[in-house]
């Protein structure tokens, strides 16, 4: 578990202990070991780790091992902590390349327990991208497979990650569909947590704090840490820090809200996290311009504060409105814009892919793909895929 708590001991002694040894084939029967090892810096839910310490760890095994790596199916772990690093530093084409190649190694295996983490990564990255309806999508696609829709755990944190997608942007369903998944799991602030259960009670603080109950959220908040401090889940504690301050901030103590902030900060910036900060959105953006208006005359000193306004100045500066759904470029004249996935469809229609095709391209199901076609000819005022193609070719969509 010490890679979990970003602690790089344990892989480091496998790279020691593979460095002593000649040859790829040692290497490659390494492979389970080093997937499954770092499979821990995830957790079920996503990226918690040491950013940092997986992408040299990573770095370092897939030159040494080469193409085996990238087609062994157990591999699809270390793909997807690579799409989640990509996605947290803004990289997103990178990150939809390693999701991808998760995603095939996923095929070759089944397991939940790869294939879940794997699922929520791209529907995390379909959201960074403002594709709210493609990463709910993802979502639903991932609980119909067999082993995950029979699985309570599964359904639990799928489920809240719903609630999360819901929670971010202003839809008046948000609530209904929060109060409904708490309805169906029994969640309540006062239940004794496991430590396994951390993922679904920051989503249930993350509901109080949406229903207008900053101190509830407070107190759930400093019952959640204790555990998470010992578990060491760095990700984990950056979020919770980041909604404590959010709910000192929705009670009035702006103090207390930005010093919860300065320690989510610290640690954000020590261990490489970016896009879980931008992702919370304009409350946590007016918390940081007031971080930075109060301490930015000390910039240039060697005070911890003064460290970190670099890091917040770049968060400032970034702040994109990743809550809205991307219009579509080039198509002034239609009266409802395409979605993103829609724009997708369209330019693999014109490179000629099958609606099979098109579901294996983006991992969704073929039904799905027909919706979504059914939708294009609606707006473009089409009525097949041929005249679809030479709609979105004289609007210069492509």
């Amino acid at each position: 578990m010490s890679f979990i708590q970003g602690k790089p001991e344990a892989p480091q002694e496998y790279l020691a202990l593979s460095q002593h040894f000649s040859g790829k084939g040692y290497l490659l029967r390494q492979i389970i070991p080093f997937n499954l090892h770092a499979s821990a810096l995830q957790g079920e839910s996503g990226m918690r780790g040491n950013m940092r310490k997986a992408a040299e760890f990573y770095e370092w095994i897939i030159p040494q091992v080469g193409e085996p790596f990238r087609q062994y199916p157990t591999s699809a772990i270390g793909y997807t902590i690579l799409a989640e690093i990509a996605c947290e530093k803004g990289q997103l084409d990178k990150a939809l390349h390693n999701i991808k190649t998760a995603l095939r190694l996923c095929a070759q295996v089944g397991d939940p327990g790869i294939l879940v983490p794997a699922y929520l990564a791209y529907a995390r990255i379909k959201l960074s991208q403002g594709e709210y309806g493609a990463a709910q999508e993802l979502i639903s696609t991932v609980a119909k497979h067999k082993g995950v829709s029979t699985s309570p755990r599964w359904s639990c944190i799928l489920e809240a990650q719903r609630v999360r997608f819901a929670l971010r942007l202003p839809d008046p369903q948000r609530l209904h569909i929060a109060d409904k998944w708490l309805t169906r799991w029994g969640l309540k602030p006062g239940d004794e947590i496991s430590p396994l259960q951390e993922f679904e009670y920051t989503t249930l603080l993350r509901v109080l704090l949406a229903k207008g109950e900053p101190d509830q959220a407070l107190a759930l908040a400093e019952r959640l840490l204790p555990g998470m401090e010992l578990e060491g889940s760095i990700g984990g504690l950056i979020e919770l820090r980041l909604l404590q301050a959010l709910s000192w901030s929705a009670s009035g103590k702006t103090a207390n809200a930005l010093a919860a902030l300065e320690k989510a900060l610290a640690m954000a910036d020590e261990h490489g996290y970016y896009r879980l900060l931008l992702d919370e959105g304009a409350p946590l953006m007016e918390l940081l311009r007031t971080y930075y208006e109060q301490n930015r005359r000390l910039s240039g000193s060697s005070l911890p504060k003064a460290r970190l306004l670099p890091y917040v100045r770049q968060l400032i500066d970034a702040s994109p409105e990743n809550t809205q759904p991307e219009e579509t470029p080039g198509l002034p004249e239609l009266h409802e814009p395409l979605t993103r996935r829609e724009i997708e469809i369209v330019k693999l229609l014109a490179a000629g892919r099958t609606n099979q095709e098109i579901s294996a391209e983006l991992f969704i199901s073929p039904t799905t793909v027909k919706t979504h076609l059914r939708n294009i000819f609606r707006k473009l005022n089409v009525s097949n895929r041929t005249q679809a193609v030479a709609r979105a070719n004289l609007l210069k969509l492509k």
